[in-house]
This record gives C-alpha cells, sequence and structure tokens, in this order.
C-alpha cells in the first residue's frame, strides 16, 4: 500500500512508415452514352490512410479486352468521364488510390453498359411501323419497345426510370410499352402496330395500330436484369401513311400499275407463242413417224402377196395343191412377211397386236383354201362327180342325153377335176 507516480511526460509524436492507402469508397457512375461513361467515388476512409495521398488511377475493361488504366494526379478531382467507348458494351471499372510507396487498394468492381445506335424504323402502312432489332449481347435476357407520338420536347431516353413506362392508353401522349420481347424469340424484324399482345411474366402490353398521318419516335431497352439494362437512343421522327380510297389514285400510280401489267402481257405472250411451236413441232415430227411406219407395212405387204402371186404362177400345169404343198407355202409366206417386218418399228402395243392380228388373219385364209382344196380333190377320187355338179342342173341347163352342150360342160368339169 506504500507507492508514488510521477507526472505526465511531455507529448511525444510517433514516427510512421510510409504505406499504401486503403481503397476509395461509393465508387458509381453518373451518366452513360453510346461511346462513353462518367465515374465517380470518394476518398479512402483517413483511418486507412498511413500518408498523404498524391493522386488516383481509374482502369476499365470489357470481358474481350485487357484493361487500360488513367491516372489522375491530383486528389481533389473524384469523377472521371471515359471516352471512345464501343456502344452496348458492358464495362467493368475499378478506382484505387495513390502514395509515395505506390497504388493502394483497388476499390469494388462496378458494371455500366454503354448505350446503344437508335434504331430507324420504317413506314409500312398507314397504322404500322417496321423496325429492325439488333442482336443483343448473350448476357441480354429482356427488351423493351417503347412508342411516343412526337411533341415540342422529348425526354432522353437514358433519363426515364423504367417505372415510369406505362402500357398502352387511349389518348396518351406518354412513351408506352408497346411489346415486351424475350430475348431468346426475339424477331429480326418487329412490326409496331400489329394489333397483338406481347406481354411479360407480371403485366400485358398491347401492340396498339397506330393513328394513320402521326409522327411517331421509338426507342428500345435491353434487360440484364432488372438493374442492370441499356437504352438506344430516340429514333428519328418517322410519320405513318394517309390511307386513301382506291378511286383516288394519282395519275403516276395508275400509270405504273397500267405499265406493271404490260410487262406481264409483254412476257406471257412471247412464253405462249414458243409453247404453241413446240407443241405444233412435236405434232408434226409424231405424224410424219407414224406414217413412214404405215409406208413401210404397206410396201412389205405389197411383196409379199407379190411374191405369192409369182409362186402360183410359175407352176405349168394347174394342178391342184396337195396339204403339203399348201403348207410349204404358207411357212414361206410367214418367213417372208416376218423377215419383211423385222424392221418394222411400232409406235406403240397397238400396233404390234394389229400386225400380229392381220398376219394370223393371212394365214387362216391360207389354210381355209388348201382344206376346200382337199376336200375337192377327195370328191374326184371317189369318182362322184355327178353328185358334185348336180346343184349345177337348177339354172336350167338340159339334161337330156343329146344335149351336146350340157355334155361339153360336164366333160370340162371332169376335166379339171382329174387327179393327176
Amino acid at each position: 500500500d506504500s507507492y508514488y507516480s510521477t507526472e505526465w511526460s511531455s507529448t511525444v509524436k510517433t514516427i510512421v512508415k510510409p504505406g499504401l492507402s486503403g481503397p476509395p469508397l461509393n465508387v458509381a457512375f453518373n451518366s452513360r452514352g453510346k461511346t462513353s461513361l462518367q465515374v465517380s467515388w470518394r476518398a479512402p476512409e483517413e483511418r486507412l490512410q498511413n500518408v498523404e495521398l498524391t493522386g488516383y488511377q481509374v482502369c476499365f475493361y470489357t470481358r474481350d479486352t485487357a484493361p487500360e488504366c488513367l491516372v489522375l494526379t491530383s486528389t481533389k478531382v473524384l469523377s472521371l468521364t471515359l471516352n471512345n467507348l464501343k456502344p452496348s458494351t458492358k464495362y467493368f471499372v475499378t478506382v484505387s488510390a495513390s502514395t509515395k510507396a505506390g497504388y493502394g487498394e483497388k476499390s469494388l468492381e462496378v458494371t455500366k453498359i454503354t448505350s446503344g445506335e437508335p434504331v430507324n424504323p420504317l413506314t409500312t402502312s398507314d397504322y404500322t411501323l417496321s423496325l429492325n432489332i439488333p442482336k443483343p449481347a448473350e448476357y441480354i435476357r429482356e427488351v423493351m419497345v417503347i412508342l411516343q407520338l412526337v411533341t415540342s420536347s422529348q425526354t432522353p431516353s437514358e433519363n426515364i426510370r423504367t417505372s415510369e413506362f406505362k402500357p398502352y392508353q387511349t389518348s396518351t401522349r406518354d412513351p408506352y410499352i408497346t411489346a415486351y420481347l424475350k430475348s431468346d424469340v426475339l424477331p429480326l424484324t418487329f412490326v409496331i402496330g400489329d394489333g397483338r399482345e406481347y406481354n411479360s411474366e407480371k403485366e400485358k402490353y398491347f401492340n396498339q395500330p397506330l393513328e394513320q398521318n402521326s409522327s411517331y419516335l421509338v426507342f428500345l431497352r435491353f434487360f440484364e436484369s432488372q438493374d442492370s439494362y441499356y437504352s438506344t437512343e430516340w429514333s428519328n421522327s418517322v410519320k405513318t401513311m394517309t390511307k386513301r380510297p382506291v378511286e383516288f389514285l394519282s395519275d403516276s400510280e395508275t400509270s405504273e400499275q397500267s405499265e406493271n401489267n404490260n410487262t406481264r402481257l409483254d412476257l406471257i405472250i412471247p412464253l405462249v407463242i414458243l409453247a404453241l411451236c413446240l407443241l405444233l413441232s412435236l405434232a408434226v415430227i409424231i405424224y410424219q413417224r407414224r406414217r413412214f411406219q404405215n409406208n413401210n407395212r404397206k410396201e412389205s405387204h405389197k411383196l409379199t402377196s407379190r411374191q405369192a402371186d409369182q409362186t402360183g404362177t410359175s407352176d405349168s400345169a394347174p394342178k391342184p395343191p396337195n396339204s403339203k404343198q399348201s403348207m410349204e407355202v404358207i411357212e414361206l409366206t410367214a418367213e417372208r412377211v416376218s423377215y419383211v417386218n423385222d424392221d418394222t418399228v411400232y409406235e406403240s402395243p397397238d400396233d404390234v397386236i394389229e400386225s400380229i392380228e392381220r398376219n394370223e388373219a393371212e394365214s387362216k385364209h391360207e389354210i381355209t383354201t388348201e382344206e376346200e382344196t382337199s376336200a375337192y380333190i377327195s370328191l374326184t377320187d371317189h369318182k362322184e362327180p355327178e353328185n358334185f355338179y348336180q346343184p349345177l342342173q337348177t339354172l336350167g341347163t338340159s339334161v337330156h342325153p343329146h344335149d351336146t352342150k350340157g355334155v361339153d360342160d360336164q366333160s370340162a368339169f371332169n376335166l379339171n377335176v382329174s387327179p393327176v
């Protein structure tokens, strides 16, 4: 319990070795454009600063490029605009403070997508516009199509918050959402005013047909998420057509339609004439070919008949042909007919069948003649000419034994049928 104390010493300041700074605070984007981003920040906390700051370093890059850094030598400058950027591109940005010992810890990484190029809709009718939608990056999930009638002043598309957009309402003059599209089914060409619904999961959006003879502005908003998106700039003013009745077409339009009709006739008439010429040529070729074949067949038959006649007249005596000789003539005639017809070119199966039937008919005629001759010979062999001659008496000839004319006829008949 016995002690004493000294008084407090004088103040002594310690010397700290130079070191690195902590990370800058509240890094954020203030604005953006097609080719620029403005970023701002706050100085690091004082308790994390070992020495006096000398400046800042701002680095930016994309997923496909290496970081590019800009150096600021003043600690009073707490914002910077990044220029010469690519439109519709997502950039990553970090900021670090510098001391005499070097650059300290980097800030948290922030991202922003630059604005897109304006779209250029085209007039297609008195109530629709045609719009080509550029293909977005893979990270884009949804696309909004925003439309507005032209007014005296337009709010920049970047300054309009998404919560301010509403579906179409009658007689509205404010920007409205005419369609909400998914990027995985995004059409290359979209028709504004087609009268269909293009809905999101939470809201219905009707693509209202446009007013005729009215001017409109359009821009698109692409969403990576609800908080990460970018917009295109407003398009140029586009005016819908004025609907006109057919009877009030201008003279130029009427003349243009008549010229189109005349052009079509000029193309159709030569084609029709050419087709008719081809058909006529084909008909002539077929006719000539069939006529040539028919002439060949007639010449064949004439040659066959002539050869058959020459064979019959070459015999010295009028001998009745026997069965064997008739068969030989038939076979020879068939061979000659076959030989002559070998070179015939038939046009169709009906010609072939007609030729076969004609040959069979001629063959049957030859055979029938042979059978009659054989029967005639058999009658003479049996020595009964009277029975065969009896029908001739009905013609009124005399049968009296002293009638010399009847006797002469009977003798002539018996002479003709006497066997060899």
